[in-house]
């Protein structure tokens, strides 16, 4: 993501946020999340990780993950809205995968 490109983070909850990191999802998608480096900064500014947190031996992997969990929260909340259940497979893969993988701090 470009330096001088701010996220949005405007959606109310830090879940409408981390959605909102793939900008124009209905026109023509731009993914800000292109690299692991741009999921920790993401993090960080969020406030869900500590200083000091780096990425897991397999970034490419966490950010596939984390790509993943977006897409499965983004189903969740049109779900939601639209009275109807997310896909259940893709929620719990999702979640499942991210419980696993605990932010780890520098100095551990």
């Amino acid at each position: 993501m470009a330096a001088n490109d701010a996220w949005i983070r405007d959606g109310g909850r830090v879940c409408l946020d981390f959605v909102n990191t793939l900008r124009d999802r209905w026109d023509v998608p731009r993914e800000t999340l292109e690299e692991p480096e741009d999921l920790v900064r993401w993090l960080h500014g969020a406030g869900l990780v500590v200083p000091g947190a780096r990425l897991p031996a397999q970034p490419g992997a966490a950010l596939r993950s984390a790509r993943l969990l977006r897409e499965a929260i983004d189903r969740a909340v049109l779900g939601a809205a639209g009275a109807a259940c997310p896909p259940s497979r893709t929620w719990t893969r999702s979640t499942r995968r991210w419980r696993r993988r605990p932010a780890r701090s520098s100095s551990s």
